[in-house]
């Protein structure tokens, strides 16, 4: 849809069809409730509700609310006012369809790597032994001296 829209309602997008929206975009509300719905161009100070199906933006939404609770994609950056994301509802960060970055595995992949403590660990365990060793051997001499 490449036209303009402007007024104080609700732009309502039903069903299970694709729709892109460009254009001049000024109105008080978006909804979407199936499919897929594309903004390429901006909508500024709108509340939009993306109830059911895919929500892709691909413009700057500025000072919008935004409440997701299906699937929406951020393929560009956003100045939002709000941004509520339901439970169980999926918001992504970057262009549609990419995948993830790898994660690095420190290059032991496929092997096994022996856990190794760290020294201070080792020296805090060193000196409780001795401190209970030198404590048993100190009441060993009390306990035979004469004390009167």
């Amino acid at each position: 849809m490449n036209r303009a829209i402007s007024g104080t309602g609700k732009v309502l997008k039903q069903g299970t069809g694709d729709v892109t929206i460009s254009g001049a975009q000024s109105y008080a509300v978006l909804e979407t409730t199936g499919g897929t719905t594309t903004l390429t161009t901006s909508l500024a100070n709108a509340v939009i509700n993306n109830t059911s199906g895919t929500l892709n933006f691909n413009a700057d939404a500025t000072n919008s609310t935004l409440n997701v609770d299906a699937i929406t994609n951020f393929g560009v950056s956003q100045t939002l006012a709000a941004l509520d994301i339901a439970d169980g509802a999926i918001a992504t960060l970057g262009a549609p369809g990419m995948a993830p970055e790898p994660e690095f595995d420190g290059g032991f992949a496929g092997n096994t790597v022996q856990a190794v403590p760290e020294p201070g660990a080792f020296a805090l365990l060193l000196s409780g032994l001795a401190t209970a060793f030198g404590r048993r051997r100190r009441m060993k001499r009390w306990s035979g001296a004469d004390l009167r």
